[in-house]
């Protein structure tokens, strides 16, 4: 479900916090996870570069970033 209006940034907000925790500690807790936050990131670092609030980002360092934050004890088998 999407966030209102209202509330949007706040939400997303907090959740963002717990991907960033989830980063650091190393818990992420599958691949699948690991891609959306690539593909989060790097959408997010575009509007960034995009609009000069950046000037350039290194997509392979968010990969790294990320394939290194699965957890170690991640069951295999994804398609369930």
């Amino acid at each position: 479900m999407m966030n209102m209006g209202y509330c949007r940034f706040k939400n997303t907000n907090l959740a963002l916090q717990e991907c960033l925790y989830a980063i650091e500690d190393g818990t992420i807790q599958s691949h699948m996870e690991a891609a959306e936050g690539k593909n989060m990131f790097g959408r997010f670092l575009e509007f960034c570069e995009d609009n000069g609030i950046i000037s350039d980002f290194d997509r392979e360092e968010i990969d790294v970033l990320l394939d290194t934050a699965v957890e170690e004890d991640e069951d295999e088998d994804e398609d369930e």
